[in-house]
């Protein structure tokens, strides 16, 4: 079946893993969240000098500077050009964007952070300041996101093409696998019951990994590609996921199907230096970050793998109605 013949609600249905425990999205206490710059809204802004300060880029990256400058288009501390994925799945539970938890928020993740390591917290040391900040219970009527690994991804394929690495993919993989799986370990030994990890994006397919060549692109998606599935493999069945490199493939090849213009340029990035851009023809913001438009599918999605109890029964059904009339 060609891809452009799926409905979106069937395309949906086939890239999420329905777990055993399905919830009414809508009865869901608080979200919190996990991870890097692709659901941070506003902890490393806020961490490295705060918005207004010198843009990081002018200083090579030394503190205090802003890593998201507003001046150059960034949104309130997040890393793209307005709402972020986090921020679509929160207003489907309260009605609110996502607040840092620096700024007494529900949101713990980084922007820059690795699963394993790195100078900002990373998803162990995330977790366990959200520990310490419930006294080690973690509410059982919340979801818990995770989103983390594509900057252990990126390191590694950025070193090998320099020829810097010290690691082997498997052992990136293993690294990142046992960060993820730890800390989910870690939420349900103190009462979380609804956990969402999504797996990394697609590192070969944006523009930084693009501007260093064929081999660079081959192996940012070859790597992705095995650290999702390893990943999801990994995972117990009772937790949600979300394939992110299934979504963006499918949102840059029919970007109709996702309310997406046609024509969308998947390749280089909108941002222009000090000038807010216009976002509205690309996919990516900045050389790393989706534009808020790709990263509003990605929140969507995240909303449809929290599936509510009879939706996974009434979407196969629809999904064997499909498949029976594609046959005829």
């Amino acid at each position: 079946m060609r891809l452009r013949s799926l409905s979106r609600l069937t395309l949906l249905f086939m890239l999420f893993a329905t777990p055993a425990l399905a919830v009414d999205i809508n009865t869901l206490s608080d979200l919190y969240v996990f991870g890097d710059s692709l659901v941070d809204s506003g902890n490393t802004q806020n961490a490295l000098g705060g918005p207004g300060t010198t843009p990081c880029a002018f200083t090579g990256g030394v503190p205090p500077c802003d890593p998201a400058p507003a001046s150059f288009g960034y949104s309130d501390g997040r890393f793209t050009n307005g709402l972020t994925g986090a921020d679509v799945l929160n207003q489907a539970i309260d009605g609110t964007n996502s607040i840092a938890s620096t700024e007494g928020g529900t949101n713990y993740s980084y922007g820059g952070a690795r699963a394993v390591g790195g100078s900002l917290p990373d998803i162990a040391l995330q977790v366990n300041t959200f520990l310490f900040d419930q006294s080690g219970i973690a509410d059982a009527n919340a979801l818990y996101l995770i989103n983390v690994g594509g900057n252990d991804v990126r390191d590694q394929v950025q070193s090998v093409n320099a020829g810097t690495s010290t690691l082997t993919d498997q052992q990136v993989i293993d690294n990142v696998l046992g960060a993820i799986t730890g800390q989910v370990t870690a939420l349900q030994a103190a009462g979380a019951q609804h956990i969402l990890v999504n797996g990394v994006g697609d590192v070969g397919n944006i523009p930084e990994t693009l501007s260093l060549g064929t081999a660079a692109v081959d192996h940012g998606r070859a790597l992705s590609l095995d650290l999702s599935t390893q990943l999801f493999a990994a995972l117990d069945a009772s937790v949600f996921t979300l394939d992110a490199i299934g979504l963006y493939d499918a949102a840059l090849l029919n970007p109709g199907l996702f309310g997406l213009p046609a024509g969308l340029d998947v390749t280089g990035s909108c941002l222009t230096t000090g000038t807010p851009p216009n976002c509205s023809g690309f996919a990516f913001f900045d050389t790393v970050h989706p534009t808020t438009a790709l990263a509003t599918v990605l929140g969507d999605s995240m909303i449809a793998a929290i599936p509510e109890p009879g939706t996974a029964l009434l979407l196969g059904l629809g999904l064997m109605s499909l498949s029976r009339r594609s046959r005829r």
